[in-house]
């Protein structure tokens, strides 16, 4: 079955970039910024991209890809056929102060529609792989999302943009409104690890926005397959390019999108989600 040799594939090639990130994670290392002070890109995330290209490139020479730094478009997302969508090293500040959360992430779509999400945390040597309508496992054992009905009794995450010092859409003010509800508050600074824990319920909740295709796309299945809930800030359809999630699980959802709403609505975020 198709479906199965590409979730085994993506699996293979994401327990070998997280090799990579070990082996590179306490030398040297070039660092870089590309938009803000706070958006690093290291020759590690670089190295790990050029390896899962290459492994794409010789076992589906046919396939697409898209990747944080810069293979592909993301007018990819608009056509039809398979394409990979990859992060090559999500949670590159974490990985930059040498701070041991930080993930590979993977996502195969099929005409936009993702049909394989896999996220792999090297350090922790955790694989979270996911199927369409083959559930969400961690390193081979079933999970689901948690079964968390009051923000009173729930574990959230978050996290900031990268340009957070100079725009007035920075996540604070949500977070201060959270953070007085919630019995514990968490950053773990990389979108799929934040996606990974929620399908597997140790987080019960998470929200983020101004986020990027390469960051959702190996996490969304997860979540999706681990019987959780994916939506925009506003409640609608959260497609790659939206850049907006919330992800819970079904029963704590809307008690999240309820705190959201007041930046929702000062911000004219309502209506503003594009779906791919």
């Amino acid at each position: 079955m198709a479906l199965k040799e590409w979730m085994d594939f993506a699996c293979y090639l994401a327990r070998t970039s997280g090799a990579l990130l070990l082996e590179r994670m306490d030398t040297m290392r070039t660092i870089d910024r590309k938009s803000t002070r706070s958006d690093l890109v290291t020759d590690a995330d670089r190295a790990s991209e050029a390896l899962l290209v290459q492994e794409i490139r010789r076992s589906y020479p046919t396939h697409r890809i898209l990747g944080e730094e810069g293979t592909g478009s993301t007018d990819d997302l608009h056509q039809k056929g398979l394409l990979w969508v990859i992060d090559p090293l999500d949670g590159t500040v974490n990985y930059a102060h040498h701070l041991p959360m930080y993930a590979v992430s993977i996502g195969l779509l099929h005409d936009g529609v993702p049909q394989v999400g896999v996220v792999y945390l090297p350090v922790m040597d955790e694989i979270f792989c996911a199927g369409v309508g083959m559930g969400t496992t961690r390193n081979g054992i079933a999970v689901r999302v948690s079964d968390c009905v009051a923000l009173s009794d729930a574990v959230v995450a978050t996290g900031y943009p990268y340009d957070k010092h100079i725009d007035a859409r920075d996540n604070v003010e949500n977070t201060a409104r959270m953070i007085k509800l919630v019995r514990g508050f968490r950053r773990m600074g990389a979108a799929s690890v934040d996606l990974a824990y929620v399908a597997c319920g140790r987080l019960d909740a998470y929200w983020e926005e101004k986020l990027q295709p390469w960051d959702l796309a190996g996490g969304l299945l997860l979540v999706q397959e681990a019987g959780g809930q994916i939506t925009g800030y506003d409640g609608g359809p959260c497609g790659l390019l939206a850049g907006h999630v919330v992800a819970a699980g079904p029963a704590l959802h809307p008690h999240v999108l309820d705190v959201l709403q007041p930046y929702v609505q000062k911000h004219g975020i309502v209506g503003n989600l594009k779906s791919v």
